[in-house]
């Protein structure tokens, strides 16, 4: 113990009672600090949630566990997830390869004058055979006149399944009701 009056406010006591100060501290006198590891089994459990759903990501399966009761963060679902070797999604390329017969794409241009005038030029591709199956020309573009643009470019054919085109103001709601395009 501490022998003087000055020693004793700063003194705490023996040895001994630190040590059990700094074991208590510590959590125990067998566990590890940090975080309690992930059982074997919940690491099983969200892979085979992961393969079975694959548009199922970290948020969606954390929800599943605590449902079931099982309390791991979301943050450590994500972990885990990195960790697996999931079959690629599709690209973008793939798409583009295995839908090429029933796509077409539109899109506007300009055509400066020489009168300081601005054309809009309208064009529909086929994606195919690159072909152009339609083009108009107007100084003042709008939806109503873009859908009517589409009617007419698709009345002799079989209308596509999907259209790719941009989010111009062009492509507003009487366009997207008149097209018929998926």
């Amino acid at each position: 113990m501490c022998s003087s009056s000055i020693q004793t406010r700063w003194c705490v006591g023996s040895g001994d009672v630190l040590q059990g100060i700094g074991r208590s501290c510590q959590g125990g006198q067998g566990q590890k600090p940090g975080r309690p590891r992930i059982s074997k089994q919940s690491c099983e459990l969200i892979q085979t949630m992961a393969h079975a759903n694959p548009l199922w990501r970290a948020p969606r399966i954390h929800g599943e566990l605590l449902q079931l009761g099982i309390g791991i963060s979301a943050r450590t679902v994500s972990r885990i997830l990195r960790t697996l070797k999931l079959p690629p999604s599709q690209t973008w390329k793939t798409f583009l390869e295995n839908h090429m017969g029933e796509m077409v794409a539109t899109d506007f241009f300009t055509v400066p004058t020489v009168r300081m005038r601005v054309f809009f030029v309208f064009l529909i591709l086929e994606h195919t055979r690159r072909r152009v199956l339609g083009f108009a020309v107007t100084e003042h573009p709008t939806a109503e006149w873009t859908g009517q643009q589409m009617v007419e470019a698709f009345q002799e054919r079989d209308v596509p399944r999907y259209l790719v085109r941009d989010r111009d103001a062009s492509y507003g709601h009487e366009f997207r009701s008149r097209s018929l395009i998926g």
